[in-house]
């Protein structure tokens, strides 16, 4: 029987599970996910630092922190009506090793751990494995949580969700852990997005769990999520096999020159200067090019438009698309997009330049430090029919400016095969393949479960 002082508590346990799900996937994921498939539509410097989840002290970190906070309560909530139900030492200690370590991690969204941690890891020489100085508290945590779950969690309403969040929390920081060495440029952000969804979508999980369990959902034949989870995840994994083959087919562009290679250094073009890049055309039609550029003033405020030519053979040759792009000024290189419209189809091999020239104007003032147009080069990467040129002059023979070609966008045989080649010339892409389809269809899978379990009761099936 429900009581006068549960009916209000559980509807506002409901409303504020739909609010966190409305507000993550609606104003975090969904904004990121569309900028970096169409920067066009959602420019990813234009997304509001506010919303961003792994900015500290932002609205997105603290409402992390808040749904690690309230999971946190509910577990040690579990941990005195353990004591009070008398079920037993290690349900009492599972409880409270899970509510410390939830308590732990909201914490660590405030004041962020990160900072300490990648010094030690630095020290270690792996700066990037900085996640490895917590084997000493997450290897005893997840022993602690096998026996918890094994002995103690018997009613599958309660197990199932906990199991899944956990699952999510571990899930996420092999995705931190694995950034360095799988994504780089544009797809950084992809991993930090999946990393704090999948923190988020663990914390909500297990706090469903905790709430279940604390309402003395211990029936072991009550249905996990209301019954309600054979259709959400059907759903979620089509919509990621379908949404995906769709990106893959009309909107990602194959990686056909890549010269991101060897030590790097930066150049420095002044006002009306000019940077030539030579190469050779690939068997695939270029669609877009990626070159990280900057202003060299960072915190003036200004953004200038910058002009771009592809020419046949040298620089005195045909010109053969042309346009402007947009150098903003921040404190780092950025890397922008040109897209080759109609895409750049010359006969393969042959000869083509790439010039940028430095329309930026004078300085605001008379700045000393002002550098005009800094681009990111490229030392020892020796492309064939490469060649970098200044001015007119040629400079450092051996050296490349530093960008990315990519296939069109139209779903031609020959981008087919340029994604094919892309996805089969290492084991990376496997990997990256299965983790971001796992990663995807769990972040896909949660919101829709949840917000069916939190509907009313009487819409449950029995």
């Amino acid at each position: 029987m429900v009581t006068r002082v549960q009916l209000p508590a559980r509807w506002a346990g409901r409303l504020l599970l739909v609010g966190a799900v409305a507000f993550w996937w609606s104003v975090v994921v969904a904004p990121r996910l569309i900028s970096l498939v169409r920067p066009d539509w959602v420019h990813p410097h234009d997304l509001p630092l506010w919303a961003n989840p792994d900015s500290e002290l932002s609205i997105a970190n603290s409402v992390s922190a808040a749904a690690l906070a309230t999971t946190a309560l509910l577990a040690l909530g579990n941990t005195a009506a353990s004591r009070r139900r008398r079920g037993g030492w290690i349900a009492f200690l599972g409880w409270t090793v899970l509510g410390l370590m939830t308590a732990g991690l909201a914490v660590e969204e405030i004041v962020d751990l990160k900072l300490w941690l990648v010094p030690i890891a630095d020290d270690l020489g792996y700066p990037s494995l900085w996640p490895l100085v917590l084997t000493p508290v997450v290897v005893p945590f997840l022993v602690v949580m096998g026996v918890f779950v094994r002995r103690s969690l018997r009613a599958r309403a309660v197990r199932v969700p906990i199991v899944l969040g956990l699952f999510a929390w571990l899930f996420g920081l092999a995705h931190e852990m694995g950034h360095p060495f799988f994504l780089s440029g544009r797809a950084s952000p992809i991993g930090i997005l999946l990393e704090e969804t999948l923190e988020f979508c663990g914390t909500l999980l297990i706090g469903y769990g905790a709430a279940m369990a604390l309402h003395g959902s211990m029936d072991r034949d009550r249905p996990v999520f209301g019954g309600r989870w054979r259709i959400p995840l059907v759903a979620s994994a089509a919509a990621v096999v379908a949404l995906g083959g769709l990106v893959v087919l009309l909107v990602f562009r194959a990686p056909i020159i890549d010269l991101r290679q060897g030590h790097a250094l930066h150049v420095s073009l002044p006002d009306q200067w000019s940077l030539v890049q030579e190469m050779r055309m690939p068997a695939t039609p270029i669609g877009q090019i990626g070159i990280q550029v900057s202003l060299g003033r960072p915190f003036d405020g200004r953004s200038r438009s910058v002009g771009w030519r592809l020419i046949r053979g040298s620089e005195s040759g045909e010109v053969l698309r042309e346009g402007r792009m947009k150098a903003v000024a921040i404190s780092s290189l950025s890397e922008t997009t040109i897209d080759i419209v109609p895409p750049l189809d010359e006969p393969e091999g042959e000869r083509v330049s790439l010039q940028i020239v430095a329309d930026v104007g004078p300085p605001a003032t008379n700045d000393q430090f002002w550098h005009g147009l800094e681009i990111r080069a490229v030392k020892g990467v020796k492309f064939p029919g490469g060649r970098l040129w200044i001015n007119g002059v040629p400079s450092w023979p051996d050296q490349s400016l530093e960008f990315v070609a990519y296939s069109a966008p139209e779903p031609t045989w020959t981008k087919l095969q340029a994604v094919w080649r892309t996805f089969t010339t290492h084991w990376k892409w496997a990997v990256l393949g299965v983790s971001f389809a796992g990663a995807l269809t769990l972040i896909g899978f949660v919101p829709m479960v949840l917000v069916a379990a939190a509907l009313p009761t009487r819409l449950t099936p029995p």
